[in-house]
Order: C-alpha cells, then structure tokens, then sequence
C-alpha cells in the first residue's frame, strides 16, 4: 500500500507533526501518514527545514521507495514539500508518483 508523507504548515513557526490533516487523511484514507517534524524559525534558519524534509524522504524512499510515496502538506508545509522535491529531483534520487492508488472494486479498470 501506500504510505502519506505529511509536512505540517504553520507559517514556519506554529505546528508540529501531530498536525489534524495528516490524522484525517491517515483515517480517510487507511493508510500510514509519517509526519515530518522540522525546526521551526527562529530556532531553524533557512534551508534547513527543507534539508531535514529531505533527509526523511530519503530515508523513506529507501525503505519503502519512492512509488508508494504521495505528499500531502498544508500552507508554510506546501512550499517545504515543493523545495524538498525540487532539491531531490536535482540528485539522483527518486520521486514518489503524482498519485498513489491501489485497485478496488470502484476504480478498477473494466
């Protein structure tokens, strides 16, 4: 299956990784959401958010590669997640899919 990877928005400075919306789409959805918890400003300067979004990315490609991946993130979290991938598509490391869906009864090709 699929697994979410959410960036929690809070204009770099307010939220944390146990966000609502990654609660919602876990329940939603059925599917494990790992929730990136990044230094916020002022603590954390520019790029470092980006650097340890990335880091986990990584990480998470490697265990479960990047086409189970999809992204989901919210206001300040958005552009963290454009930047990480942005970053990512510069090395040779791979990108999750656009959208990550498994077959069911209801979309499954006739």
């Amino acid at each position: 299956g699929c697994v979410a990877v959410n960036i929690h928005g809070g204009g770099f400075v307010l939220g944390d990784a146990s966000d609502r919306s990654a609660l919602l789409v876990a329940g939603t959805l059925g599917i494990p959401v790992v929730s990136i918890d990044y230094t916020m400003a002022p603590e954390a300067k520019y790029p470092v958010a980006i650097e340890q979004s990335l880091g986990v990315y990584r990480a998470l490609v490697q265990k479960y590669g990047a086409r189970r991946l999809m992204g989901i993130s919210s206001s300040a979290g958005g552009q963290i997640m454009l930047a990480m991938l942005m970053r990512a598509s510069f090395a040779p490391q791979p990108q999750w899919r656009t959208l990550c869906r498994e077959p069911s009864p209801s979309n499954s090709p006739r």
